[in-house]
């Protein structure tokens, strides 16, 4: 069971989304997505959502009044409060557009131990407020059909295939699908992702991976347009490690037009090994082909970078290749 301090460090992450801010956009837009955010606060400059959440606790009320978007806000209002800067810009822009908000503490460096026992209940609160929706409803007892399948983005084919292990109980090595199935009532994950038993599946779900998986590999087989402009956030949830990879491109460089062997741009990997601390490391990106680059640099020296529209494709990493989904664009 969570303590209360941990579900304010938790709390901590969604507020600020601190490793590599970023958490996949289609997984929970409500929560992710800066836009959706801050689309239908009040702009005012002395605007609070709760003007008083920092002295009293909220009632249960107040709370449910709120979407999912609102209580997210709601608690990033209680950080910003305390000085907190946030990644998202379009949070920090909408906390930056207040007349109390003095933004001075970056996310990484932030103390949750300043909250008083109002605002450590408040969060808790706030973040209480279970989730029993699925993104494809029944997808343990029906075979999912051709169309609804056709519309849903490579994301979610992939969130679609993790909820389906999730109804059998299954952790997530990402952080940020745990945290997603944690709010949901229904999920109680309780095998490691390297002791779960793909043999518990029923026919309808081992048919329903087989045609999210085939649907994904569609995806990624008819990518031949060329990519000019592919800087974003990466993640890869594999075997026990929470990778993710920034990917900056220079502004001054044309990567569809660049010759072989130019240096475009540059990219950060941050790995977290199970419940270890998180290392990172940094290369550069040189042209080799379309929509191909290799890497020079640090740990990631030796690789190859294949570019997709939703994602890239990394080799020459060893456990670490594999298909990293784009999650924001930057």
């Amino acid at each position: 069971m969570k303590t209360r301090r941990d579900q304010i460090l938790l709390a901590g992450i969604l507020a600020g989304m601190i490793l590599g801010g970023c958490i996949p956009v289609s997984i929970q837009a409500a929560v992710t997505d800066g836009k959706t955010l801050v689309q239908n606060l009040n702009k005012a400059p002395d605007y609070y959502i709760f003007s008083e959440s920092q002295i009293r606790e909220l009632s249960d009320q107040e709370v449910q009044s709120l979407d999912a978007a609102g209580r997210q806000m709601a608690i990033n209002e209680i950080y910003a409060r305390r000085g907190r800067k946030f990644v998202l810009p379009e949070v920090q822009g909408y906390f930056d557009g207040k007349n109390w908000y003095k933004g001075v503490v970056d996310s990484a460096s932030f103390n949750e131990e300043i909250f008083n026992e109002y605002e450590e209940k408040n969060i808790e609160k706030l973040m209480g407020v279970s989730d029993s929706s699925y993104l494809l409803e029944g997808s343990n007892s029906r075979y999912l059909t051709n169309e609804e399948v056709k519309g849903l983005t490579r994301a979610e084919l992939q969130l679609g295939i993790n909820e389906i292990y999730a109804r059998r109980g299954r952790k997530f090595a990402m952080k940020e699908y745990q945290d997603y199935f944690s709010g949901k009532s229904w999920y109680n994950g309780t095998i490691e992702p390297q002791n779960f038993n793909d043999g518990v599946f029923n026919e309808y779900e081992v048919a329903n991976i087989q045609k999210l998986t085939a649907a994904m590999g569609e995806i990624d087989a008819g990518r031949t347009e060329i990519i000019e402009n592919f800087a974003g956030c990466y993640v890869l949830d594999k075997e026990g490690l929470g990778v993710v990879l920034e990917i900056s491109v220079y502004g001054d460089q044309t990567c569809a037009s660049a010759p072989a062997g130019k240096e475009v741009g540059s990219v950060m990997a941050s790995v977290q090994i199970g419940s270890g601390g998180v290392s990172t490391t940094q290369g550069y990106l040189y042209k080799e082909g379309e929509n191909t680059y290799s890497v020079s640099g640090g740990d990631l020296m030796g690789s190859y970078l294949q570019v997709l529209s939703n994602g890239v494709v990394i080799t020459g990493l060893g456990g670490l290749d594999g298909t990293y989904t784009l999650v924001e664009r930057y």
